[in-house]
């Protein structure tokens, strides 16, 4: 039997190609209305991905859409958890209505990256997470503090790679201001995902990075983001069996 994948995307952001990039994935992170978007697009998101027989996440971030939050905003650990309780009441309340059963959580942009380094806050979110929303799975960077952290809290982790975005020799992304960050070519889109499902990526300067993946993430507000996404979903067919669970 083929080795399972979920294929996710980041979606209720305001991209344009929300709708047609459902039916080629099995899971979506959509956004809580505070980085991107708005309540009502969170809203008609969750009911579309409902409709295409998609999992729903739900992805909260920083609330700085000039940024779309991914500039790390310097909030206290406290400060952090408030806002995330927010969000996430809120998008439980628009799943209720829509009928739809929250699959999992993604954290989205700098605050992905900093509770997926950062044991303090990590552990924090994990409590948070064990005690208010247990039966939601985490979508964790592969083999960051985070992934071990919520393993101890009895989470249900999925690691989480990235087709479209460029690795450091550390094994976090490479920041977004760098020319080369982001993959925007099919063709070498492609090429990363090969080498993830064999279970390693190659960083920027060379570096081999051993990565074991649940998940593999692609951006959905790219201009590219439809072409990469048919490209990746038709070749991960081939060689996986697509799932959410």
């Amino acid at each position: 039997m083929k080795p399972r994948l979920d294929l996710n995307a980041d979606l209720g952001e305001g991209g344009a190609y929300d709708q047609q990039l459902l039916p080629l994935l099995t899971s979506a992170n959509i956004c809580c209305g505070s980085h991107a978007g708005s309540t009502a697009l969170t809203a008609a998101t969750i009911e579309a991905a409902t409709r295409c027989g998609v999992a729903v996440g739900a992805h909260p971030g920083y609330p700085d859409p000039s940024n779309v939050g991914r500039i790390e905003m310097g909030l206290s650990n406290a400060q952090v958890l408030q806002l995330l309780d927010k969000q996430l009441r809120q998008f439980a309340h628009l799943a209720a209505a829509a009928g739809a059963t929250v699959h999992h959580l993604k954290l989205h942009g700098a605050l992905y990256h900093r509770a997926g380094w950062d044991p303090q806050l990590a552990s924090i979110l994990c409590r948070f997470l064990a005690r208010t929303y247990p039966a939601w799975q985490l979508y964790a960077q592969a083999n960051s503090p985070l992934v071990t952290i919520a393993r101890g809290h009895q989470l249900i982790v999925k690691e989480e790679g990235f087709a479209d975005r460029r690795y450091l020799a550390s094994g976090h992304l490479a920041p977004r201001h760098l020319q080369t960050a982001c993959i925007t070519e099919p063709a070498l889109a492609l090429q990363q995902v090969q080498q993830l499902l064999q279970g390693h990526v190659f960083s920027l300067d060379g570096h081999r990075v051993t990565l074991q993946l649940d998940t593999l993430c692609l951006h959905g507000d790219g201009d590219n983001a439809l072409a990469l996404t048919q490209a990746i979903a038709h070749f991960c067919r081939q060689q996986v069996r697509l799932s959410a669970d």
